[in-house]
Parts: structure tokens; C-alpha cells; sequence
């Protein structure tokens, strides 16, 4: 019995042991999206698959919807049961239908204006059932021309229509009667902090209280000059009355030459409205509202708005546009909207946004210090007198480490005499990008929503390309490596180009990607400040001068305690 009991025992460790070895389990892969792994073939020009990435990786976050206005993406999501919403107010009356609310009191406390002797009024509410809503993404609530509206026009008129950019009264009533047939409550939208256009305030929710709050600021209207396309107001659209229905569709002028604005005289409330914004720049962002990214559509899916291809051409991600848009496009827009909106969640339940955050997690901070040591630690490129083989050994020890996981044993040069042929590696770079798609695509293929295909290819180009240059560089330094251990003095040119082929490799990687993570305040802003990002409608001058509108926003730092940034765009 004991000689039997030792067998048996034996056996199990001789399995587990040889388990630790062979796979037990043989994956049965679907065929796969791109089968070549070829590390010089690029991603076509037109690739739009780390557009919808970046997309994905940003929601409800004013951080890098505040980097890239122009949204583009539509999401069906809730307000759940609970959740506290606030409605700053000019009377003592509360809105009977649509109107703003804000899932930040600082926020709402903006629009709560009065004075020392009758004060303000400020509601609260509280969502009493699920609340149904659409998520526009980017700078959606931005009143500037130049696209931060382009989808919220499109769902309503079909087209971009830059004349209506200041018309909100128009644009809510347009938005809540299509909304209303389709069991729509709200549309969520991004300017200093996040805002829901409520379709009636009255519906779904409960009055927690409506405060007569100390109010020390006067209201100024102002005649802002006609200015150039681009140029954001502090604007806030008069009371209008809609108990007839929604406004008809009267032509504007092309740009307001007369609208009324405001300007705010409390510096508390902007700044305690724009550190509110704040609190949600990075993920998971607002977690106040949940997104149902089976559903989502996305104006970066080629298949389904094929005419806004080429109008991206050339042009980098802040100019997109969504102009040339066609009518068959749009209407391939509605039905998909409809068709969701019909049909509810579904899908294949995989956290989408989790498996992007991993991503960006696992390369955002390792990608800029490669990029650091690349340079020889200097923030502006490599200077003559540096020791490059101790950089080359650096940055090609630091990427041998990041690809670890995924460097097969039988993944080593071949003939050195061919130092150009790294088919070898090519192993490599398939683990690396499949890594985190491959069992998904084959467990849960027929489960995925077209929502959740064309999120899925987006993650297949993202981690493609950039395992693509990480193992292309590795390879080339494992020949190197492998051809010379040491370098005489007369190889120190050829290893300065190939350590300024890397950086130039990995910059390139880092612009094509565009993450936000690497738009931050250097130095580092100090305790009593804190590092922002020019927003819509505060654009503060910094000390370099008035914001560049048309570029890319530069962050830099501001106080967050007073004395404040006194200089003011908007």
C-alpha cells in the first residue's frame, strides 16, 4: 500500500513538473486580424485605430478631453439611482423643463448669480431611477467654433453648423426632442467640469433642496467684439421661453457680434470650479456617469463613416473635423444609435476601459524615460562628449526588461553577417502585441458587439505598433551586442546614429500615440498651486503670453489659493 500510495505521488509531481514545461492546454486561435509580423511594415497612413484608443482611454476625463477638443464619439450611458446633480439659478423659481445641471456643486455655483441683498439659489436633485444619457466626448460644452460641437450638430442637424455655436437654448430643445422618442433623459457634455443637459428636471429626480445662498457678485453683460473662428466667450444664454415648443430654426449671423456674455467678478467660484474639474482629470475620470461602451459609435470607424477619411489626411488629431461628412454616413449614424438605444446593453461584459488603462499603464511613463535615456538625460537631445555605449547598453537593457515577458528562448540572432534580418524576433513581436487581445478575440468572438470589434482592433494597432518599434530597436541591439561586446574608437560614429535612430524611433512612437499622460506642468507645480490645462471658458495668460487657440493646450502652473491668475481670455 505504501510502495502503491509512493507511485501515485511520484506521478502527480513528474506531471506537475512536466506541466511546468509543455502547455496543458492548446489554444485554437481564430485567424487572426493582421498575420504579418513583419517589423518594418508600418500601419497604413490612415490607420484610425489608436484615434479610437486614445478615445476610449479618455472618457470622462478632463485631462485629455481638455488636450483634444473636438470629440468624436457618441456614448449611451447612465446617471445611477442616487446621484447628487446641482442647478445654480438666477430667481427663486425652479426650471419647469430642460436646463444645465452639474455633477459639482462649484460647478453649478458659477450659475448661481445675485447679490448681497437677495442673494442666489442654488437646487439640488438627486436622481430617484436610472437616468438615460448620451456622452459626447472632447470639450463638447466649449462654445468655440473650430469642431468641439461638430457631433452634438451632427446627431441634431446632420452637419456641422458653427452658427449655432452660441445658441444653447436652441440646441438643448433641438437635442431633447429627438432625445425624447428614444428614451433619452440627458446629454453629457465637458467644459470646466461636467454638465448634463437634463431634459426635464422634473423627471426621474427628487428636489433635495433648493438653498438661498450668500451671494456677494454682480452679473455684467457684455457686447464682446466679431472675432476670429476659434475665440471662446464666458457666455451664458438668456432665459427663453419654450412653452411653445422648441425654437424655429431662425437664421444667426455668422459669428455673434452682439451676443451677451458673462464675466464672472468672484474669482472663489472660478477657481474652486475649475479645482473641481480637476479632481476628474486622469482615470476613471467622473465616476457619476457609467458608459456603455457596446454601444458606443465612434466617427473614427472607417466602416461606418467612410467620407471622413480623407479629411483627415495630413492633419494632426486636434484639426479633425467632422465637415465632409455625407448624408449616407449620417444616416448610418441614426440607425446605429437607434439600434442601440432599442436594444440595451449586451455584449461580451469584457471591461473595455480597464484593458486600455493596463496599456497605457505598462508603456505611458516607460516609453517617456526611454525616451529620457535615449537623449543621455538631457530634456533637449543628446550632446557631443556623451558616453553612448553606456546609453545604447541603458535604453537596450531597459527595453530587454520591458519585452521579458514575451522574449521566447528561442527568439536569438541567426547569420551575423545579415545584421538587416531581424525576422528572428518576430516571435516576440507577435506575443508582445497579442498579448492582451488574442483570448479575447477567441473566447468571446461571437459575443462582441460592432462596438466592441472596433475597440478591440483599436487595441490590436495600438499595442502592434508600438511593440513594433520597442522589439525592432531590442533586435538591432541584440545583433549589436552580439557582433561586439566592446567598441574600438573609430565605431563611436556608427553608434551615435544608431542611439539617435532609437530616439528618433521611440519620439516618433510617442507622437503617433499621443497620450496625454506625457502633457504635464514642468517643474512641478508647487503645494498652493496646481498644474492646468487652458480651458474652455478660462484661458488664462501665462507668463509666455495669451493661449494659442488653434494648437494644442500648454499646461502650466496657477494658484490655487489667492492671489489668482488675474489674466483672463474669457
Amino acid at each position: 500500500m505504501t510502495t502503491m500510495l509512493f507511485l501515485v505521488l511520484s506521478l502527480v509531481v513528474l506531471r506537475v513538473a512536466l506541466g511546468a514545461q509543455v502547455p496543458i492546454i492548446q489554444k485554437e486561435m481564430l485567424p487572426e486580424k493582421d498575420s504579418t509580423w513583419d517589423l518594418k511594415q508600418r500601419l497604413p497612413a490612415n490607420a484610425t485605430g489608436h484615434f479610437v484608443f486614445l478615445s476610449v482611454a479618455s472618457f470622462l476625463q478632463h485631462w485629455p478631453n481638455t488636450l483634444y477638443r473636438n470629440g468624436h464619439t457618441i456614448v449611451p450611458g447612465t446617471i445611477p439611482r442616487g446621484t447628487l446633480l446641482y442647478h445654480g439659478a438666477l430667481m427663486n423659481q425652479i426650471p419647469s423643463q430642460h436646463d444645465w445641471v452639474a455633477t459639482d456643486p462649484e460647478h453649478a455655483n458659477l450659475f448661481c448669480f445675485g447679490n448681497e441683498e437677495r442673494g442666489c439659489w442654488q437646487l439640488t436633485l438627486m436622481a430617484k431611477r436610472e437616468l438615460k444619457v448620451l456622452y459626447f466626448d472632447g470639450s463638447s460644452a466649449a462654445k468655440m467654433t473650430g469642431g468641439a460641437m461638430d457631433s452634438q450638430d451632427i446627431l441634431i442637424w446632420g452637419e456641422p453648423r458653427p452658427e449655432y455655436v452660441f445658441d444653447e437654448a436652441r440646441r438643448i430643445a433641438k437635442l431633447c426632442e429627438w432625445g425624447k422618442g428614444r428614451g433619452v433623459d440627458g446629454f453629457v457634455r465637458m467644459g470646466v467640469d461636467f454638465e448634463i443637459m437634463l431634459c426635464d428636471l422634473n423627471e426621474g429626480t427628487h428636489v433635495v433642496s433648493f438653498l438661498n445662498l450668500l451671494a456677494k457678485e454682480a452679473i455684467i453683460l457684455a457686447h464682446p467684439p466679431a472675432v476670429a473662428p476659434g475665440t471662446p466667450y464666458s457666455h451664458h444664454s438668456a432665459p427663453t421661453d419654450l412653452s411653445s415648443g422648441p425654437p424655429q430654426e431662425a437664421p444667426l449671423p455668422p459669428l455673434p457680434q452682439f451676443q451677451f456674455g458673462i464675466i464672472f467678478l468672484n474669482r472663489h467660484k472660478e477657481f474652486r470650479a475649475i479645482e473641481s474639474g480637476s479632481w476628474h482629470n486622469h482615470y476613471p475620470g467622473d465616476p457619476r456617469i457609467q458608459l456603455d461602451l457596446t454601444r458606443l459609435i465612434s466617427f473614427y470607424d472607417t466602416n461606418l463613416f467612410p467620407s471622413l477619411v480623407s479629411g483627415r489626411v495630413g492633419k494632426p488629431r486636434r484639426k479633425h473635423r467632422l465637415e465632409e461628412i455625407t448624408k449616407d454616413d449620417v444616416r448610418r449614424m441614426y440607425e446605429r444609435l437607434d439600434e442601440g438605444l432599442d436594444q440595451g446593453s449586451g455584449g461580451s461584459g469584457v471591461d473595455w476601459r480597464a484593458i486600455v488603462e493596463v496599456v497605457m499603464n505598462r508603456y505611458g511613463k516607460r516609453l517617456e524615460l526611454l525616451q529620457y535615456v535615449l537623449q543621455g538625460g538631457l530634456e533637449g537631445g543628446l550632446g557631443d562628449g556623451r558616453n553612448y555605449t553606456a546609453i545604447a547598453l541603458d535604453a537596450h537593457d531597459y527595453i530587454a526588461a520591458m519585452l521579458a515577458p514575451y522574449t521566447i528562448h528561442t527568439a536569438v540572432p541567426g547569420d551575423l553577417q545579415d545584421k538587416t534580418n531581424l525576422s528572428w524576433a518576430s516571435p516576440v513581436f507577435k506575443e508582445c502585441s497579442t498579448a492582451h487581445t488574442a483570448s479575447i478575440a477567441t473566447v468571446f468572438h461571437s459575443q462582441l458587439t460592432p462596438s466592441e470589434r472596433l475597440i478591440l482592433d483599436s487595441i490590436q494597432d495600438t499595442t502592434k505598433e508600438i511593440c513594433r518599434v520597442l522589439v525592432h530597436v531590442w533586435a538591432e541591439g541584440m545583433v549589436l551586442k552580439s557582433h561586439r561586446l566592446s567598441l574600438p574608437e573609430d565605431d563611436l560614429v556608427d553608434l551615435l546614429k544608431v542611439v539617435r535612430r532609437w530616439e528618433e524611433s521611440i519620439l516618433g512612437l510617442m507622437e503617433w500615440l499621443a497620450w496625454d499622460v506625457w502633457t504635464t506642468c514642468r517643474p512641478a507645480c508647487g503645494f498652493e498651486e496646481m498644474c492646468y490645462l487652458p480651458t474652455w471658458p478660462f484661458f488664462f495668460h501665462d507668463s509666455q503670453g495669451p493661449p494659442d487657440l488653434d494648437g494644442l493646450p500648454k499646461p502650466y502652473c496657477i494658484r490655487r489659493l489667492p492671489p489668482y491668475t488675474r489674466s483672463f481670455t474669457g
